[in-house]
Formats: structure tokens, sequence, C-alpha cells
């Protein structure tokens, strides 16, 4: 029977609350309670009456739960389920910072819970102005308010609860780590359905060069999820900030994590991608040729990258060129040995796939195509160009000709058509189809080579004559070369080679009588046939 009043349904929590040992979770049987509660007044909802509804609930929460803390995970349910009918931003703030932000961040909430206050947070987050009777002008912009209030504490608690990324101790403590998870979880859910706002609040993120390692973090973990609609990032500032990033900065863990977020936004957005190509194209030589940028550089491994024909200031940052020389640069801390350039490999996969052409018309002419697309600072280009053409060698080599190669031009390929009808699963399967790179586990290592002297061989064991064993040098070396032919044992090859009767290991002298060679003439004193009494191949 529904419910028809908000008082009917205290009661009817009531019942259930008043229990000493209830469930960890709000039981389907009042859900449905709850919701048919909300389905009958859905469209009635007003100010007023929201109002009743929270102090309703708030009295209820301070006799009932708020002294027992095993309780508040049932509770959150009832919040999941009248979300509908909270519509003022003052009891939904009420609820963020009284009840459902200490469970989110608790290491002893169960999923189920999780997923209760997950739902009421992202619920409050994404209505419009056709949920609440309010639609004024103040009132669109109380609760716009009341969305960005609840994404920044939400961002703020990730910080810090991650700033050990950042901070000297590097370790984060692991009710911290868990903390984060739950919350992290929270944001992608919020992604979701309002992927555009996440990806501006976490552009801010990564705009600090103290929070950036943190914020391309949760953007990697919003990214693997594979949500939909993920195409609007190219609304955003967050492209050209990637970019800033993977042009300028030092930081090799930085440069990783933003490599991988970048690298899986763009089959979500290749046709966009035509104006971003130059500074695409200078990461990839960027970290090609790491020494020339890298901070643990020595003068002589910069000089090895660098075209020595070319005059350069140096007090002119090259890695700098066409960017906003105002970005705040991501630096490994002073004596830190930081993790090795990010891998190239699925990179230049991408580059390849989406645009062979101009990619491989950059890779011969760097400098060239730089000054042909007008790109700023093209002139201040010094990498040496033989030296990624001959690092690109390893990459192309294991990938196959690209149909663009034959079926188009440089400009055609900037705008082909194909892209906006692909989702991005064709885009990904495309690009990796053609790279035959072979996958299977290669042989199992023997191991490093041995630090010291080996010992010496041993002598073999003396014969019971005292004549030592002499191996036949050319019967070993055949069974070394051999790799499967029965014909090249040890034993045919002494055969072959004991042609006159005497064996290469055992002289004439050693053998008895009766082990001995034999003659033709001696068949009859033979008790079993020889392969000599059988005609050879090819005998008349």
């Amino acid at each position: 029977m529904a419910a028809r009043t908000m008082r009917e349904v205290t009661k009817a929590l009531q019942s259930f609350f008043s229990s000493p040992k209830i469930p960890s979770t709000l039981p389907g049987e009042i859900r449905r309670k709850l919701q048919s509660y909300v389905d009958e007044y859905a469209d009635e909802i007003s100010a007023e009456e929201s109002a009743s509804t929270s102090a309703e609930l708030k009295n209820f929460w301070e006799r009932w739960v708020g002294e027992n803390p095993t309780k508040t995970g049932p509770f959150l349910g009832v919040l999941r389920e009248l979300q509908p009918a909270l519509v003022r931003p003052a009891d939904i703030l009420d609820w963020w910072q009284s009840v459902v932000k200490p469970a989110i961040v608790t290491i002893s909430c169960k999923k189920a819970v999780l997923e209760d206050a997950t739902e009421f947070v992202v619920g409050c987050m994404v209505k419009t102005g056709e949920d609440y009777d309010d639609r004024s002008e103040e009132g669109e912009s109380s609760r716009l308010q009341l969305s960005r209030q609840l994404l920044r504490d939400l961002i703020s608690t990730y910080l810090a609860r991650t700033r050990g990324l950042t901070e000297e101790d590097q370790h984060i403590a692991p009710d911290n780590v868990q903390a984060a998870q739950q919350i992290e979880h929270v944001l992608v859910a919020y992604g979701r359905k309002e992927p555009k706002q996440l990806f501006h609040i976490v552009d801010d993120v990564v705009r600090a060069a103290n929070t950036r390692l943190q914020g391309l973090t949760l953007l990697s973990s919003f990214l693997r999820h594979n949500t939909p609609h993920l195409y609007l990032v190219i609304h955003t500032p967050l492209v050209e900030d990637l970019l800033k990033c993977l042009m300028n900065d030092t930081s090799t863990t930085v440069l990783s994590v933003a490599l991988t977020s970048l690298i899986m936004l763009l089959p979500h957005i290749p046709g966009s991608l035509g104006t971003h190509l130059p500074r695409l194209f200078l990461i990839y030589s960027r970290l090609l040729c790491w020494e020339k940028f890298s901070p643990l550089s020595t003068d002589a491994q910069r000089d090895l990258v660098t075209d020595d024909r070319l005059s350069t200031d140096p007090e002119v940052d090259a890695g700098d060129v066409g960017i906003d020389p105002v970005w705040e640069k991501s630096r490994p801390k002073e004596g830190e040995v930081e993790t090795s350039t990010p891998e190239l490999m699925t990179y230049f996969t991408y580059l390849y796939g989406l645009y062979p052409l101009n990619f491989m018309s950059y890779v011969r002419k760097p400098r060239r195509y730089l000054k042909n697309c007008e790109f700023p600072g093209a002139e201040d280009f010094d990498l040496d160009q033989a030296v990624i053409r001959s690092r690109t060698d390893q990459f192309s080599q294991v990938h196959l000709c690209h149909p663009n190669m034959y079926n188009m031009t440089i400009e055609e390929e900037l705008i082909d058509p194909k892209w906006p009808k692909m989702d991005p699963a064709d885009v990904v399967a495309e690009c990796h189809g053609l790279c035959v790179r072979d996958t299977k586990p290669a042989l199992i290592s023997p191991g490093p080579p041995p630090s010291g002297r080996l010992p010496e061989v041993p002598p073999l064991p003396p014969l019971a004559n005292g004549r030592s064993l002499q191996l036949s040098p050319s019967a070993s070396h055949v069974s070394l070369r051999s790799g499967n032919s029965w014909r090249d044992t040890q034993s045919t090859t002494v055969s072959a080679a004991g042609a006159d009767g005497d064996s290469p290991v055992l002289r004439a002298n050693d053998l008895s009588p009766e082990d001995r060679p034999q003659s033709k003439n001696s068949l009859a004193h033979r008790h079993s046939p020889s392969p000599e009494d059988f005609p050879q191949p090819g005998s008349a």
C-alpha cells in the first residue's frame, strides 16, 4: 500500500529502524514504499513540502539513527529514495555534510552503502530546472551553485586524500587510499552523466603544477571506464592543457600519466585533431629524443640528438616552441631519480593510424613540416632529423602500409569524412589492426652474463686402460649444427667417418676381435643380418 504522507512514511521507517539488529542496507520492501511516495508527489513537490520532508527526516535521524552508526547504511538508502523530494540547497548541503560525505570517506563503507551515497549526491548534482518548482533565474543559479559546491568539495577531499603522490613522503596511508577510491567512484558516476562538467573541474586541477599528477591520475581513471560522450572534451580546455603538459613538463611520471590519458582520448576526437597535429608530432619527437629535455642528461647526451648545424641561443628553451611560456612546469624533485620516458609504441600506432601521411611527412622532415604549417617557432626546432628518422624505424617496421598512402593526399587526409561516422571502438580497431608486432611471449632470457671468471672445465674421466676419451671434432660440430635430422647424430657421423673400419673414438687395438669390423667374407659367421646385407637404394 502506497504511503500517503511523509508522516506515514516515517512510521513505516520507525518500525524497521527500531529493531536492535537491522540489515546493513535498506530492504526492498521499504524502498518500494518510499518510491511510491516520491512518484505520487513528484509533480507537486514545492519548496515548502521539501522543507517539511527534510525536517521529518531530521527528527527521525536524531531519534533512531544518529546515536547508532550501524544504522547509517540503511538510512543512506532512505536518503537515496527520497532525494527527488529534497529540493532546497540548504537541506541537501546539510545531509551531505552530516551523513553522506562521512559515509563515502569511511573505510568500512560497504559497496551497497556506497552506491546509495553515490546515487544521492550525483542525483543532487545533475538535477535540472525541470525537477524543481522554482524555475526562476535566481533559483536556477542557486541550484547550479549547489552542484559546483558539491563537486568542488569532492575534488578537494580527493586531493587531500591523495596528497602523498606529490609530497616528500610518496606513501599514502591505506585508509586514504580506500577513501580516495570511493571518492573516485562518485566522481566517475557523476562524469557518466556530466562528462563536460567533470572535464572542466579536472582541468582546473591539472593546470596547477602541485596538483597536476593527482588531476591526471583522476582523469586516467575516469577515461578507463570508457564512458559515453567523451568527445565533449574537445569543447573544454583540457586537451589544450594536456598538450602543454606534454610539451613543457620534465617529470617523467607526470608525462607518462598525461600521455596515457591523451592516447585514451584520441579515438573519441579523431576528426578534431587537425589543428593539434603539429604539437602532437612535437610531443612524439620530444619523448623520442628525451636526452635533449631531461634535466638528468649531460651535455654530451644532449649533443647526440641536437642538430649541430643550427646555431641556437643557450638562453632559449627549444622545448617550449609554440607553447605559452607562463605554463607552470612540473619538474622532478631535486635528487630524485624518476622512471624512464613513456613507452611510445602505442602513441605511434595512433598517430600513424589516424594521420599517416602527415605523420610520416613530419618524421621525414620535421622542420619543413612545421614551417609548412606555419607553426610558431618552427625555426627554433633543433632536434636532429636523422635521429628522429632512425629511431622511428623500430616502430614503422612493425606496422603495415596504411591505405591512405595510396588513396589520399596530405590535404585530403585532414578533412577525411569518415571520422564522424566511426565509433571510438572502430577507430581503436583500425589503428591497432595496422600493428603487426608479435605478441607471443619471447624466449625465456638466460639471465645476465657472469660477473666473474668461470671455473675451469673439469677433465673427462680416463678410460679403464688409461687412455683419455677423445671425441671426434667433426662428429661433435655436425651434431651441434644439426637441428632436427636423425642423420646428424654422433652415431651416424662416426659410422660415415669410419669407413675403413677404424672408430674415430676407439682405436682398432682397443676393440675385441668379436667387436671389430668384419669383411663380407665373414658373413657366414654372423648370427643376425646387418644393414650391409640389404640392397642400397638406387643400386641395380
